[in-house]
Parts: C-alpha cells; sequence; structure tokens
C-alpha cells in the first residue's frame, strides 16, 4: 500500500511541475509601441514568446531518462556494469531532453522590420529563456522518474522471500 501512496505522491508532484511551466506569461508586447524596435523590446518579447512554448514534453523526456537513473543507481554504486549502462543511458536521455533540437525561434515571430538590434536581441533571449525552460522542465521530471525508478525497486524487492 505504501507504494501505491508513493507512487501517487509523485504523480501529484510531476503534474504540479508542468503544471508551473505552463503558466500564461504576461503579453509585454501590449505595452510596447508596434513602430519601436529597441533591443530592450526584443529582450522582453522574447522573453514572453519563449515562456508561451509548452516544454511538457522535455519533462516527460527527463521523467523516463529518470526511471531507469532510479531503478539501477543503487546496483551501479556497487560498481555493476548492467546497471552502470542502465544509469548512463537514463542520464543521456536526460541531457536530450533539453538540449535536443534547436531552439531558434520559430520563423513566424513578429519582429520583422522591427530593426536588426530587436532582432538580435529578440533571439538571444528567446533561446536563452527556453534553453532554461527545457532544462527545469526535464531536471524535474528526471527527480519524478528518479523517485518512481527507486519505488518501483523497492516494491520488486519487497515481493522478494
Amino acid at each position: 500500500m505504501h507504494v501505491i501512496e508513493a507512487s501517487a505522491f509523485v504523480s501529484m508532484f510531476f503534474a504540479a511541475a508542468l503544471g508551473a511551466q505552463q503558466l500564461p506569461a504576461q503579453d509585454l508586447r501590449a505595452q510596447v509601441g508596434a513602430d519601436s524596435g529597441t533591443a530592450a523590446e526584443g529582450l522582453r518579447d522574447g522573453s514572453a514568446d519563449a515562456s508561451e512554448r509548452s516544454v511538457a514534453g522535455r519533462a516527460i523526456l527527463g521523467f523516463l531518462g529518470g526511471l531507469p537513473v532510479g531503478f539501477f543507481a543503487p546496483s551501479a554504486i556497487a560498481f555493476d556494469p548492467g546497471a552502470i549502462v542502465g544509469a548512463a543511458l537514463g542520464v543521456g536521455i536526460i541531457g536530450a531532453g533539453w538540449k535536443l533540437v534547436n531552439a531558434e525561434p520559430r520563423p513566424d515571430h513578429k519582429n520583422r522590420g522591427r530593426g536588426e538590434s530587436y532582432n538580435a536581441a529578440y533571439t538571444e533571449m528567446y533561446q536563452e529563456r527556453l534553453l532554461e525552460r527545457r532544462k527545469k522542465a526535464a531536471i524535474l521530471g528526471s527527480l519524478a522518474g528518479a523517485v518512481s525508478g527507486l519505488g518501483l525497486l523497492v516494491s520488486l524487492l519487497s515481493q522478494l522471500k
């Protein structure tokens, strides 16, 4: 019964982490005049647009990578080669969770004609903010996955008699 309660807790934690990633960003573009194009406005708009992108897939990928880490970590500490490979595979999946695919802004972003300084600042902030959010989602997902993997291991070991 304790494993079910622990799994429910991990699921709620995971859902809360995903919910925190999906909060709507303030629409800062409404505060900026349509004819202006400064670097500061590009930074604000890039951050706001990157905050609107979903990172739920990265959290799920992190969760899937965290499962083998939590399941194999106790054996990997004892230098079991199979467990080390399993845990390393999980770490690789977690790393891919935020590094996979580029973080370039979508080609349809609305900064055409706003000036070169605006475009450069927009792109820089968009990439920085999106990678930061992907990393956070992958790490939170991996923590939930590792706890679940460890819980699965404990559950399986408790069934052995």
